[in-house]
């Protein structure tokens, strides 16, 4: 019953949010509702669009990108992010309105919309250690309100507690070394 509990009451914030928020990503393309039997991944990657594990330093701060990457669609999902050990997080940002809680404890996040590809959920930016610790793994796990597993809420709204959390091991480079002509003075985070 407690389990039970905790599924509706998950269904019911995020529906919530859903009809509040509205808001969705201008990035994945927004599609009618079908029928849905993968909840997909969640990584963080170098890039907004899942492509690259490559990230790179500015003025000591590094900035990582947490993509859902499904085909099958999504509304919303549940997850917290462990990043490597001694990294200070200075700023947390979604492109979505309809966010509830703590990146390190866990996040809701709704879409507004059913949506499928890459979905840009989150920018984070950290301090970066010194120049030899600029690698480190980044895992996805379970919300700790609901730990049972990763929370994906399919384009008919139905919860499923098989998302996938990708670990994955960021390589950190310097941004010269990265050949872009960044502004260099503040770290870049989604507004």
């Amino acid at each position: 019953m407690n389990n039970a509990f905790r599924v509706l009451q998950l269904f019911c914030i995020l529906l919530l949010i859903g009809f509040a928020a509205g808001c969705g990503s201008e990035d994945p393309v927004v599609q009618p509702p079908v029928d849905q039997t993968s909840p997909g991944s969640i990584g963080v990657y170098g890039s907004a669009d899942a492509t690259s594990s490559r990230a790179v330093v500015q003025d000591d701060y590094l900035t990582v990108y947490v993509v859902h990457v499904v085909e099958d669609g999504a509304t919303a999902s549940n997850f917290r992010i462990e990043a490597p050990a001694g990294w200070t997080l200075e700023s947390a940002v979604s492109p979505f309105e309809a966010t509830i809680g703590d990146i390190n404890e866990g996040i809701s996040i709704a879409y507004g919309d059913c949506m499928r590809g890459s979905i840009h959920l989150m920018t984070l930016t950290y301090q970066a250690l010194d120049d030899t610790q600029y690698s480190g793994t980044f895992r996805v796990l379970a919300h700790t309100q609901w730990p049972n597993g990763i929370q994906v809420a399919n384009c008919n709204y139905d919860v499923l507690e098989n998302g996938r959390g990708i670990d994955t091991e960021i390589q950190a480079v310097p941004a010269m070394e990265s050949g872009g002509d960044q502004d260099r003075k503040q770290p870049k985070t989604d507004q």
